[in-house]
């Protein structure tokens, strides 16, 4: 396969030598596969409480992962990590501290830090807890005036949340001569699992981090099921 610069540029060809930047211009900078590969074991774990899956394969991916995303960066006046030159998915090139990385980051050391002693020992505590206090502030863009819209989606162990129908410049989201080809994408959107299963997993609550939000309107509906075998479930 043949990129737009007419070489093999997806990520297994570079110039001349190990260690020189890939071709593609779209994924030249996007780390984002090994936080996106740690969530789904973190997540598998949460499920399984597998604890030789913790030992053998959890735990040592996420010591290299982590330990990359560590010492790859330097840090800034503040003493955060300054991700730069970095990549907002396969959208936003040569930017700094991407969101998708930022959240990926504070995602999967969170839930880390959320284990025990006995599950991940105090010298990984320690190393993650420094990690996640140096990690920036997730970029945001807010409109003066405007309330944010959210749209949730709860199907069974997914939950998804859609910020605002509209995008954050003319840079974003596969742009061509300022025309957008996916209309439909949000500005913001984040996903999760939960287990219907489990007492944490039920009810909904709201709360903000980091300054104060009200709710101002609410509406709720029921989603119907796609498959018809389903049907005799959808008010569970």
């Amino acid at each position: 396969m043949l990129d737009s610069h007419g070489g093999h540029g997806w990520g297994w060809q570079t110039d001349t030598k190990p260690g020189d930047p890939i071709w593609g211009p779209c994924i030249r900078f996007h780390y984002t596969g090994t936080l996106e590969m740690l969530v789904m074991m973190i997540d598998l774990y949460g499920y399984a409480e597998d604890k030789e899956f913790l030992k053998k394969e959890l735990l040592p991916m996420a010591d290299e992962s982590l330990l990359w995303w560590a010492q790859h960066w330097s840090r800034d006046e503040k003493g955060k990590l300054k991700m730069s030159p970095s990549r907002a998915l396969e959208s936003y090139g040569d930017c700094t501290n991407s969101a998708p990385d930022v959240a990926g980051l504070m995602w999967n050391l969170d839930r880390l830090l959320a284990m025990s002693d006995d599950e991940i020992g105090l010298e990984r505590r320690s190393r993650w807890a420094k990690l996640r206090k140096e990690l920036p502030a997730i970029p945001m863009m807010t409109v003066a005036g405007r309330p944010a819209r959210l749209r949730i989606f709860i199907d069974r162990s997914i939950v998804e949340v859609f910020a605002d129908n509209t995008h954050c410049d003319e840079t974003w989201a596969y742009p061509r001569k300022k025309k957008w080809i996916f209309p439909l994408f949000s500005r913001q959107f984040v996903g999760s699992r939960v287990y219907p299963t489990r007492e944490d997993s039920r009810g909904i609550s709201f709360f903000s981090r980091g300054g104060v939000a009200r709710v101002i309107s609410m509406d709720v509906w029921q989603m119907h099921s796609i498959w018809p075998e389903l049907k005799n479930r959808e008010a569970e």
